[in-house]
């Protein structure tokens, strides 16, 4: 006998959530194009452009594609554990390629604010690459451990997710502890520029922070997550790293004229197109 189903665990609840975490991104999308089209699809061809492009869509096509597949499969009365292990793996590998280009983003600021040296460079390649492997390789094992239910839920959630959840709430303390002290430090933290990098920096903190910080000790200790899970978050790293690009495209810049070191090292911000260009270039120049 299967299973008894939990309020959030019914076909039907999981698959309205679906529509309404496809509907929240395509209306964040129609909300944002007009800056969009101005900032990103007329700007020149840069890694900037290819990050925020590829955000944008890659969330947009996943929700689309899990629409496919959930009235295509879920609705199936049995449902094999490789389709569903399958499926775990596609929405596992959307939201960390959407986490890593948020992390991206924020680490370019803080290498920007600390004036791009070359010590600055190299720890924060490897806070990155550090963090992307120990999220793969521990997303590899969870991956291997769970098993599914008929319709694609997950029975057990494996003790790893804790520690993939402390890393990433470790790493967006790091990050945020970084700007905001260069934000005290900085003689011009009143100036809209600086304002920005703090403001964005301590919601993204806050949101991803508080998120994994809830969602993996409950799905431990209470009851493993729907693939709704999955789809929330895919959403919401999607918007996150869009709005991050273009949130400083929008701050006004005072005092052009007396533009110190360290406003010119975080311009990359304000300008999309151009600037942050030179810096994911100098990332892999050697000094």
């Amino acid at each position: 006998m299967p299973p008894e189903l939990g309020p959030w665990e019914s076909v039907e609840v999981r698959t309205a959530l679906a529509w309404g975490a496809l509907i929240w991104l395509g209306w964040e999308w129609v909300v944002t194009f007009p800056s969009e089209y101005k900032y990103i699809l007329k700007g020149e061809h840069s890694p900037a452009k290819l990050l925020y492009l590829s955000t944008r869509y890659i969330g947009l096509s996943a929700q689309i594609l899990n629409q496919v597949l959930i009235a295509m499969f879920l609705r199936k009365a049995i449902l094999g554990p490789g389709l569903c292990r399958a499926w775990f793996v596609f929405q596992s590998m959307i939201v960390q390629i959407l986490y890593s280009s948020v992390q991206a983003v924020l680490m370019y600021r803080v290498y920007a604010l600390y004036g791009r040296t070359l010590r600055m460079k190299a720890f924060m390649i490897l806070v990155f690459i550090t963090e992307s492997v120990s999220m793969l390789s521990l997303g590899a094992h969870v991956t291997m451990s769970i098993n599914f239910s008929p319709v694609c839920l997950v029975h057990n959630t494996p003790l790893l997710v804790l520690p993939m959840s402390g890393i990433v709430v470790a790493t967006q303390c790091l990050v945020w502890c970084m700007t905001l002290r260069k934000r005290t430090a900085f003689e011009y933290r009143n100036h809209p520029l600086m304002k920005t990098l703090t403001r964005d920096g301590g919601i993204v903190w806050a949101v991803l922070s508080l998120f994994f910080t809830v969602a993996a000790p409950y799905a431990y200790y209470v009851r493993a997550p729907t693939h709704s899970t999955f789809t929330f978050l895919i959403t919401l790293l999607s918007i996150i790293g869009c709005r991050l690009i273009l949130s400083t495209h929008h701050t006004p810049m005072q005092g052009k004229g007396e533009t110190s070191d360290v406003e010119l090292s975080t311009q990359f911000t304000t300008s999309i197109d151009t600037d942050i260009s030179d810096v994911i270039s100098e990332l892999g120049a050697p000094q």
